[in-house]
């Protein structure tokens, strides 16, 4: 009875490891102009199994006058292209003090391909945020 336990339990784990995948686009990142981040790889060559994303973003802002800042995913068509389409997981526009947002994309219908970055715009006089952004599937 315990073998076919700790079997089942070894299965849940592992499928548990496939269907929740996470990358981290940005960590503690310093953000103080327009840009976008580096591409980021997400589960290559099982991208057509995905359906469901998660964004989240987690940002502080440390100076500037009256500063905002839109970040959106995007999604790339190779980790060496500058052609990326904005997703659906565009957050709430920061402004001064934190914010965090989570963001649940179900039953994507977008071309979405396996590669991602972020996109920041920046407006006021002089911001720098510290931002964390991440994206999940399941």
């Amino acid at each position: 009875m315990r073998f076919i336990l700790f079997i089942l339990s070894f299965i849940q784990v592992a499928n548990a490891a496939v269907l929740n995948e996470c990358v981290v686009l940005e960590s503690g990142a310093t953000i103080t102009a327009t840009s976008n981040s580096a591409i980021s790889n997400l589960a290559p060559g099982r991208l057509k199994q995905l359906r469901n994303f998660t964004g989240t973003l987690s940002a502080t802002n440390n100076s500037g006058t009256t500063p905002t800042m839109a970040v959106v995913i995007q999604t790339c068509e190779s980790q060496d292209t500058a052609t990326c389409y904005d997703t659906a997981i565009a957050f709430t526009s920061c402004t001064t003090g934190s914010c965090s947002e989570r963001i649940d994309l179900a039953e994507n219908t977008n071309n979405v391909f396996s590669h991602f970055r972020v996109k920041h715009t920046l407006g006021g006089t002089s911001p720098n945020y510290t931002v964390t952004v991440r994206i999940c599937h399941n």
